[in-house]
């Protein structure tokens, strides 16, 4: 696994893993320290599947269910993030993902599919 700085201050792409396999104990102490290093990680071309973004999300903790937004089919910890002129994100301001629970998420995976 390979981690490049994407920016001076924030970010870093991830080269060199396979998140449609299983992690060994090696990746994951491997990307804990590259999230803690930089923050946000970026994976390019993932072929990943909601049973692999499950995995790799349960790799940090249990996954939280966010009950304002629909789900992936059969994976209620998915939540599906979909807008367009018909259906307008109900998220227009900046905000922070789920902090007002007793024990929030460490943070969120976002996998895009369509990306305008």
């Amino acid at each position: 696994m390979e981690v490049k700085s994407v920016s001076g201050a924030i970010g870093g792409v991830v080269s060199n893993i396979d998140l449609t396999q299983p992690l060994t104990s090696a990746d994951l102490r491997s990307l804990r320290q590259a999230l803690l290093d930089y923050q946000v990680l970026f994976f390019r071309e993932q072929p990943m599947m909601p049973a692999h973004h499950l995995a790799l999300a349960t790799a940090f903790g249990k996954p939280q269910l966010h009950e304002a937004y629909p789900h992936v089919s059969g994976f209620p910890a998915l939540t599906v993030l979909d807008n367009d002129r018909e259906n307008p994100s109900k998220i227009e301001a900046w905000h922070t993902d789920m902090t007002f629970r007793a024990c929030p998420p460490l943070g969120s995976i976002l996998h895009g599919i369509k990306i305008p």
